[in-house]
């Protein structure tokens, strides 16, 4: 019996600290494009590009279920905006990545603004711009 107790010792210690270990969540991988919009994710974070802005959302994004949600920064959107920040809504659905999300307007501004309503953009496919299409500043 006694050779017997470090063994159910180390059994009960093991799934005791496998109880103990936190559940990896699933991320959000890959990468998306619509009209005037794209999307890349992997572990690193998420870069979300439009023909006259890029936001970062540093670190992997983790999915509660099939959403998500983010707060990065506005990293190129001209001089007026570099820097503001920004919070993503997203909902993945097959191969479509469904964003939505807004943009504090200059630091010193309390709420946020509505940046773009909610973009559908499909996996594999890239940004695409239509001809004529102009940023402002």
């Amino acid at each position: 019996m006694h050779k017997l107790l470090p063994a159910i010792a180390a059994v009960v210690l093991v799934a005791g600290c496998s109880m103990l270990l936190p559940e990896s969540k699933p991320l959000l991988s890959g990468s998306w494009g619509g009209q005037e919009i794209s999307a890349t994710a992997a572990e690193a974070g998420l870069v979300v590009r439009t023909p006259c802005s890029e936001f970062t959302f540093a670190g992997p994004v983790e999915l509660q279920g099939n959403t998500f949600e983010a707060r990065g920064v506005n990293t190129d959107g001209g001089l007026n905006y570099r820097g503001d920040s920004v919070r993503i809504t997203g909902l993945v659905s097959g191969n479509l990545l469904v964003l939505g999300y807004s943009e504090q307007y200059h630091a010193e501004a309390p709420d946020t603004q509505p940046l773009l309503p909610d973009d559908t953009l499909f996996s594999g496919q890239p940004l695409s711009v239509p001809d004529g299409s102009v940023c402002g500043d």
